[in-house]
């Protein structure tokens, strides 16, 4: 028995270091690299910094910071584009992230691979 309870606890606490370790990697800031989106509703994300990115009239990025924070560019109608911010978390599993925009609005968003300079993500219709 005693042996049981040390390996659940051993596990527990590489499964919640291993989470730690993802977080840490999600927290910054993320560029959406639409040229190679595939179509399918599927969009992806790489590091601001992966690459000097083309010129494009929009580019939507997303900053996770490690408070639960968050930052993105909104799109305006009227091309007066500008940052807004808001609340994030993501679920046990490592496997869908809330936004919620600061007038409560949230946002399910599905992760469907994510690598140190790669997010793909999906948003889930409310």
């Amino acid at each position: 028995m005693k042996i049981l309870m040390l390996f659940i606890s051993w596990f527990l606490m590489i499964q919640m270091t291993c989470n730690k370790d993802v977080l840490k990697k999600v927290e910054g800031c993320w560029k959406h690299s639409y040229e190679e989106d595939t179509g399918d509703g599927i969009k992806v994300y790489r590091p601001c910094d992966y690459k000097k990115w083309p010129a494009s009239r929009f580019r939507h990025f997303i900053e996770f910071n490690e408070n639960g924070t968050h930052k993105y560019l909104w799109l305006s109608p009227i091309d007066a584009h500008r940052a807004k911010e808001g609340k994030w978390s993501i679920n046990k599993d490592l496997t869908e992230l809330t936004l919620t925009d600061a007038e409560g609005k949230s946002q399910l968003i599905k992760i469907i691979a994510f690598e140190e300079d790669l997010l793909k993500i999906q948003e889930v219709r409310n």
